[in-house]
């Protein structure tokens, strides 16, 4: 199965800005996807990898970097106000953050987290 056909465990995503379209999806079969796209590009680049939860943290580890330039990750993603581990070891490239983040940046574009449990803005019923 593949990872697009599994259920969304959480995920970050970009908001509104004129640089990329980004989403980054950990499913529940513990793989991840990153899918990327300049306002400029014709087509999406992805990322891929599995992630772990331990001890009140996300570890997501790159497996696969697509058109991605694995020594290029350092200033690639980050959490605003918090601190983000980063561990290169051989052919693996391993992000940790906090389970409790609400937003990640990656390409500097901040990403907020989005839980599949809870109803998007537009499906809670208005307040009359």
């Amino acid at each position: 199965m593949e990872a697009s056909e599994t259920k969304k465990a959480f995920s970050f995503v970009s908001s509104g800005n004129d640089i990329a379209t980004i989403e980054l999806v950990f499913f529940e079969n513990k793989t991840f996807e990153l899918k990327f796209q300049t306002i400029d590009e014709t087509k999406p680049s992805y990322m891929k990898g599995t992630w772990i939860e331990q001890l009140n943290v996300y570890d997501f580890i790159i497996k696969d970097f697509g058109e991605f330039k694995k020594d290029g990750l350092d200033k690639f993603f980050g959490i605003p106000g918090k601190t983000l581990f980063k561990i290169k070891s051989g052919d693996e490239y391993r992000v940790r953050f906090s389970n409790d983040i609400k937003s990640i940046k990656i390409w500097e574009i901040v990403c907020d987290k989005v839980d599949p449990k809870l109803p998007s803005p537009d499906q809670v019923p208005k307040k009359n």
